[in-house]
């Protein structure tokens, strides 16, 4: 026990490597951590350590398919809710939202929530995950039968009662953490940092009034009310427990590593929530003995960057301000309950103004990229520089602006399921092209992949046809990311930076698959065709107007399905590699057996989004390198 105390970080960097690894390789990460302690420390601590792991692998939810009837909704948001009965969570989508606490009957067909794959898009299942629920449905058939009584629920009818729409948005968002759609607000907003931030303006104001052990005593009862009010969230949770932990004896380390250890043994999921994160860079701000607020500072640009896709350097240095400015809006967005009367719109809009005029200083860009090893390289080189820090900080904003984390080109197949978005990268992102956009619903996965590849313009967007899951987010990309030129109409011939793109179709009617675009390209030695949803009579013009047609990579038509991928087509560009965008749930069952076989008679090697995730063939000097979100790599000769 005593080796466990007196080394508690290290048994926390070990327990958060576990955590992270056991998904994939829960034996090896498990035996791993055990025998590094083990050889380190040689006495029977170890046999701590193995109890406290396997603790942390006991599930708190079930993950069986669900058998319930009726669930009470602990959790409730805009367009969902989470209903609960003993072990078992359903996630339900929702249009009309459903009431805190209540009590619901629910009925319908159960579909289990799957990971996405993708190299930087948000993993639905693994936020899922983090709430219990494994399995969703529809809100078709679920009614309310109860009306459980809570605070929560009668805060909630009441900021319903309200006449402003707008109004009722923002007390929901501040003191209920239910965010509306669409909404654009600060991530400190969206995590429920409000609650942080009223207890922050509670002890300011009470320590003008009454001394320091009665205000600790006043401070710690007010965190248990409003923990039991919104149902004990991972943050007043950490809260309480710090604030209790400091009548101990233990010294600081001992105090951080033991209540985030109990914060991820009671929320297994929040290792990977920035809810947890950002307090906990903070807390652990004592292990740097000079230069503690700079290297904070450092590691929150590091986490910003991963989770978010962007830095902003004002956003972080004004954390305490707005941790308090969210917490004031809190306090007087319950007196407006009480009195409506109160201007509290106006505060929420000059508050949200204020966030916006910083909102100038987002760099977009994602440091997981190749270029992070030569960062590590410049940082191990000025490691001992007098102004060491400095030049890391420095050094990590020029990565960023620069786009120096991804410096090689590419074409990617971003994974937005039942639908087309491939990305043409040039080095440094020095120019890029889009060929669609996906459907509405995938909007968040295409907007994360670009601003993770630190891309803020377009050069050339091309849009091959009108269905929604090739055009559904044109308006969306033409909006955020300004196109220089928007190609939506046959041409011969496109030139974009140093890349030229041949229409190899010729067909123009109202039928949208048979007239789509489809370009041909040499990029980097590779000879790509880009055939959209193109089908077999547009394949067969194509095969005979160029009958020496090759490609070394073809994007197949129409995600796979036997409509397109003629055998004379095949046969006619004798492709290397096939990809194939396509959805996990699709109702079409793209790619279809048919298109498959055709490729397997050929030895054509082919890749599906919905397998692999998004697919991306890098570009170096007299070489072209494929790596999959699904871990496949290959060598394109």
């Amino acid at each position: 026990m005593k080796s466990l105390k007196e080394n508690s970080i290290l048994f926390f960097v070990l327990l958060c490597f576990f955590l992270i690894c056991r998904t994939y390789l829960f034996w090896i990460s498990f035996f791993l951590c055990v025998f590094f302690w083990y050889l380190r420390f040689r006495d029977r601590s170890v046999l701590i350590i193995v109890g406290i792991f396997l603790l942390f692998c006991m599930p708190l939810y079930t993950d069986a398919y669900p058998s319930i009837e009726k669930g009470k909704a602990i959790i409730v948001k805009s367009n969902y809710a989470v209903l609960a009965e003993g072990r078992q969570r359903v996630l339900v989508y929702t249009e009309k939202p459903f009431l805190l606490d209540g009590e619901y009957t629910v009925k319908g067909k159960m579909q289990k929530i799957e990971s996405t794959k993708g190299f930087f898009r948000f993993d639905a299942a693994y936020w899922a995950h983090s709430m219990g629920a494994y399995y969703s449905m529809d809100d078709t058939e679920c009614s309310l039968i109860q009306e459980h009584w809570s605070v929560r629920s009668q805060v909630q009818k009441r900021i319903d009662s309200l006449n402003d729409q707008a109004l009722q948005e923002d007390l929901k968002r501040l003191l209920l953490n239910i965010k509306a759609d669409q909404e654009n607000t600060c991530f400190l907003n969206e995590h429920g940092f409000s609650y942080a931030g009223m207890l922050l303006i509670a002890d300011r104001i009470l320590k003008y009034f009454i001394d320091r052990k009665k205000r600790r005593r006043a401070m710690t009862a007010a965190n248990l009310v409003l923990m039991i009010f919104y149902h004990a969230p991972m943050l007043l949770v950490q809260s309480l427990m710090f604030r209790l932990l400091s009548r101990t004896k233990l010294d600081q380390p001992q105090k951080t590593v033991f209540c985030l250890t109990m914060i991820l043994l009671l929320y297994p999921c929040s290792l990977l929530s920035l809810s947890f994160l950002i307090p906990a860079c903070f807390r652990f701000s004592f292990l740097f003995k000079k230069e503690q607020r700079k290297k904070t500072f450092l590691m929150i640009l590091c986490l910003e960057s991963i989770f978010l896709h962007s830095i902003n350097p004002f956003e972080i240095l004004l954390y305490p301000l707005t941790i308090a400015g969210t917490g004031m809006l809190w306090i007087l967005g319950l007196l407006t309950l009480l009195f409506p009367s109160l201007p509290y719109d106006m505060l929420c809009q000059a508050f949200n103004s204020l966030n916006s005029i910083w909102s100038f200083g987002n760099m977009y860009g994602s440091m997981l990229g190749y270029g992070l090893i030569f960062y590590l390289l410049y940082c191990f080189l000025v490691r001992k520089q007098q102004h060491s820090i400095e030049l890391w900080i420095a050094g990590f904003f020029i990565f960023t602006a620069c786009g120096l984390f991804h410096p090689l080109g590419e074409v990617s197949t971003i994974n937005v399921g039942q639908g087309d978005s491939i990305l043409i990268r040039e080095p440094f992102n020095s120019h890029n092209i889009l060929i669609d956009t996906g459907k509405p619903s995938q909007w968040k996965a295409v907007n994360d992949y670009l601003h993770a590849k630190g891309i803020a313009h377009l050069d050339t967007l091309v849009i091959t046809h009108a269905d929604s899951d090739h055009a559904g987010n044109r308006d969306a990309v033409i909006e955020e990311y300004h196109p220089q030129a928007v190609i939506e109409e046959h041409t011969d011939e496109l030139k974009s930076g140093n890349l030229y793109f041949y229409d190899l179709n010729t067909i123009e009617n109202e039928d949208e698959n048979e007239s789509c675009i489809v370009l041909a390209a040499r990029i980097n030695g590779l000879n790509y065709l880009f055939m959209g949803d193109a089908d077999q009579k547009a394949e067969e013009l194509i095969a005979q107007k160029y009958d020496d047609l090759s490609c070394d990579v073809l994007k197949l038509s129409h995600h796979g399905s036997k409509t397109g991928s003629s055998d004379l087509f095949l046969d006619t560009v004798r492709p290397k590699l096939g990809l194939i965008s396509s959805g996990a749930y699709s109702i079409y069952h793209h790619p279809s057996p048919e298109t498959l076989q055709k490729l397997l008679k050929r030895h054509i090697a082919y890749f599906d989004t919905k397998e692999e995730g998004d697919i991306s063939i890098l570009m170096f000097p007299g070489l072209n390198f494929m790596i999959t979100a699904g871990g496949k790599l290959g060598i394109i000769g």
